[in-house]
């Protein structure tokens, strides 16, 4: 999945990585998770998140991200 825009991930859920998906931001990712929040591996293929725009934690808790996490081009 790209996302170029703005988008948010709000709530206490998690976000799922299965059969090799690869979220790409390529905008502005916030993260508004007011709990302990992750993103989960579940270990079907190379699965990954990939940052390319700008990564927010504006929510209180932690973020645990549990996949492959590239952020080389972002911030």
């Amino acid at each position: 999945m790209s996302l170029y825009g703005t988008s948010s991930w709000a709530g206490n859920g998690s976000i799922t990585f299965d059969n090799a998906a690869v979220l790409m931001n390529m905008g502005v990712f916030t993260d508004q998770n007011s709990g302990a929040a992750s993103s989960i591996d579940s270990g079907l293929g190379i699965n990954s998140f990939v940052n390319r725009g700008h990564y927010a934690k504006t929510g209180a808790g932690t973020t645990t991200i549990g996949t492959s996490f590239n952020n080389n081009l972002g911030s």
